[in-house]
């Protein structure tokens, strides 16, 4: 078995019944599992549900791809681009059920975590979060939620969903699953430095990140933070911020990521969801200000969901050609560069100098000027380098 093919998605360690697994982080911050020998009676449990050996069985269904906009206005300004999420986890919460998902925890670590009620998914779970979320044990006490007959939506990269059904060793009626439409991950460890960076650029402590928030532009790729105790706000085009660019680039993923067996249209979720950029291009008259969803319907018991929530959304159906166009993801995986080969070694080796060797290049000097040089000062600097 090769180890750069683990997606780190905690299926061994959910079901070790001897607790003898444990994920831990390498050298670069990405959580691989270690065995305490001392502990394990080689039940070989931990085998039958890894992925890398394993794979469930895909159930026969003709696909649907559908444009979605929430109509619930809140719901669809906290979300990072239509609001898909949200119009699900509401009809399930609605129905006393549970909906699983990545939440940043108080230090702004990404675990997974279960909630109960819409107040707490909206504050816990909304927003993209480009970085790897810990599983934790959330597979365990999904089972248990399960048996209790209580319906579970979990939310989670194709690895993650496929890492559940591995481990639950079926797909349970009462269980409702979606994959996200994934680039790949970056490391958890990455992302603490760079947060840990952050906070001492500001000398306060980072109370509230969002990757994709939409308060001042609408759908884009803009971050927010807010920190101190007036919850001051800073923000920005992710081209501005070292760590948002380079994931974008696709630079700083698992090395999985690169191979991923699910980046292609035989998906694993009940419901695939990600952003429809370029959903202008298809459908007429379609308002993107406030962001689109794209989503796919793999299974029946998808379709039920979607027709049952149909009266809070706005749906339009496309072709499978037009989902793909601007989602490559959905058919192949990240390609891999040369500079994935160093990047964690020189990251780390001086991350105060790795960060601001970024705001000394001239991609990042142009960005600047592009975004906050006022237009009136654009055109007398145009005229005065043109002559």
């Amino acid at each position: 078995m090769d180890v750069k093919n683990c997606t780190g998605c905690g299926a061994c360690e959910n079901i070790c019944p001897h607790n003898a697994i444990c994920l831990k982080s390498n050298e670069e911050g990405f959580l691989y599992p270690e065995v305490d020998e001392e502990r394990c009676i080689d039940c070989f449990l931990c085998n039958k549900v890894c992925q890398i050996e394993n794979k469930t069985e895909i159930e026969k269904f003709s696909k649907k791809y559908y444009a979605l906009i929430n109509k619930n206005e809140k719901h669809l300004k906290v979300s990072s681009s239509g609001g898909a999420f949200l119009a699900i986890a509401k009809y399930v919460l609605e129905k006393d059920g549970v909906v699983v998902g990545c939440g940043f925890d108080g230090e702004l670590k990404a675990v997974h975590i279960l909630t109960y009620t819409l107040d707490e998914c909206i504050r816990r779970l909304c927003g993209s979060k480009y970085v790897q979320s810990e599983i934790q044990e959330s597979y365990k006490k999904i089972k248990e939620e399960l048996s209790k007959r209580k319906i579970v939506l979990f939310v989670g990269t194709p690895c993650q969903v496929e890492g559940l059904y591995l481990f639950l060793k079926n797909k349970p009626e009462n269980l409702i699953t979606i994959d996200l439409i994934c680039h790949g991950v970056s490391s958890p460890l990455l992302w603490k430095k760079h947060k840990e960076y952050l906070e001492r650029k500001i000398n306060q402590k980072i109370n509230k990140y969002r990757f994709r928030g939409k308060e001042n532009i609408g759908w884009a790729l803009y971050y927010y933070y807010y920190y101190g105790a007036k919850n001051n706000c800073k923000k920005g085009p992710a081209i501005l911020d070292r760590y948002y660019t380079d994931f974008l680039k696709g630079i700083n993923y698992r090395e999985s990521c690169y191979s991923c067996k699910f980046a292609n249209l035989n998906r694993c979720g009940d419901i695939t969801i990600g952003d429809f950029w370029g959903a202008e291009k298809f459908i007429k008259n379609i308002d993107i200000h406030k962001g689109v969803s794209l989503i796919i319907i793999n299974s029946l018991k998808g379709n039920e969901i979607i027709k049952a929530i149909s009266s809070g959304i706005k749906l339009r159906e496309v072709k499978e050609t037009e989902a793909i166009q601007d989602n490559q993801n959905l058919i192949r995986p990240t390609s891999r560069s040369e500079e994935r080969n160093t990047y964690y070694e020189k990251a780390f080796n001086n991350f105060e100098l790795w960060e601001k060797e970024y705001t000394n290049t001239l991609t990042y000097k142009i960005n600047i000027l592009k975004n906050f040089v006022p237009v009136s000062l654009k055109k007398i600097l145009r005229r005065l380098i043109n002559g």
